[in-house]
C-alpha cells in the first residue's frame, strides 16, 4: 500500500507502522493510493482466494490458495442445480492485524455474496452445506470490486476526494464505513490490472 501523507508527524507514521492507533485531537490529511508492490489492484475474480470446488454435505474447510492483492472484500460464489445453501465464515485480519470474521450465505436464489469488510489477510474459510449437491455444483471465493481504505474514518465527510487513473474524479463510487472506522470503496470504475485508485482523507488516527 503506497501512502503519501500531508502534515503527519514522524511519530504518527512510526506508530501506525507498528499497528497502534494515534490520537492528536485534530484531523490530518492523507493522500492514499491503493496499490501493492507497485501494481494496481487485480480485476474482480470469483475464485482467486478459493478455487471452485465441489462442496461436501455438512461441514467444509476450504483451501485458501492466495491472499487479496490489496485489502478487498471477499465474495462467495455458488453454482448449483439446487436446492442448496452454503453458510460460510471468512476469518482473517484487518489493517491493524486484528482478527475479523464475517458470515456469508449463498443459495440458488442468491448465488453471490460479498463481505462488507475489507480483508488484509484471509486465514480460513469454513462452511456448512445443506441441501442437494449435484455433480456440477461448485463453491468458490474471490475478491470483489470493493477496495479497502487504509485509514479509519469518522464519517463520509472525512473523504476529501476520490479518483482513478482511468476516468478521473469518482463522483458515484460508494463508500461504506464500518463501526470500527475502517471503510470500503466500491469505485465507479471496477478494479482492473491497469487502473490505480487515489483517495484523499482526513483522519485523527493516522494511517496504516
Amino acid at each position: 500500500m503506497t501512502i503519501a501523507g500531508v502534515g503527519q508527524t514522524t511519530n504518527a507514521t512510526c506508530n501506525q507502522e507498528q499497528g497502534r492507533d494515534t490520537w492528536f485531537g485534530l484531523k490530518q490529511t492523507f493522500a492514499l493510493q491503493n496499490i501493492r508492490n507497485g501494481n494496481p489492484p487485480l480485476a474482480e475474480d470469483p475464485a482467486v482466494i478459493v478455487a471452485a470446488v465441489l462442496p461436501l454435505a455438512g461441514s467444509n474447510t476450504f483451501t485458501v490458495i492466495a491472499q487479496p492483492d490489496v485489502p478487498r472484500t471477499i465474495t462467495a460464489t455458488l453454482t448449483s442445480s439446487g436446492p442448496l445453501k452454503i453458510v460460510a465464515t471468512v476469518r482473517g485480519k484487518d489493517y491493524d492485524g486484528n482478527p475479523i470474521s464475517e458470515p456469508l450465505i449463498v443459495t440458488d436464489g442468491t448465488p453471490s455474496m460479498p463481505t462488507t469488510q475489507a480483508f488484509f489477510e484471509v486465514d480460513s474459510i469454513k462452511g456448512t452445506a445443506v441441501g442437494t449437491i449435484g455433480g456440477g455444483d461448485t463453491i468458490s471465493f474471490g475478491v470483489g470490486p470493493a477496495l479497502g481504505i487504509p485509514a479509519r474514518l469518522g464519517n463520509v465527510t472525512d473523504i476529501i476526494a476520490k479518483r482513478d487513473s482511468g476516468s478521473g474524479e469518482d463522483t458515484t463510487g460508494v463508500i461504506i464505513i464500518a463501526a470500527s472506522g475502517w471503510a470500503t470503496w466500491n469505485p465507479a470504475t471496477p478494479p482492473d490490472t491497469s487502473t490505480s485508485y487515489f483517495i484523499t482523507v482526513q483522519s485523527s488516527y493516522g494511517v496504516k
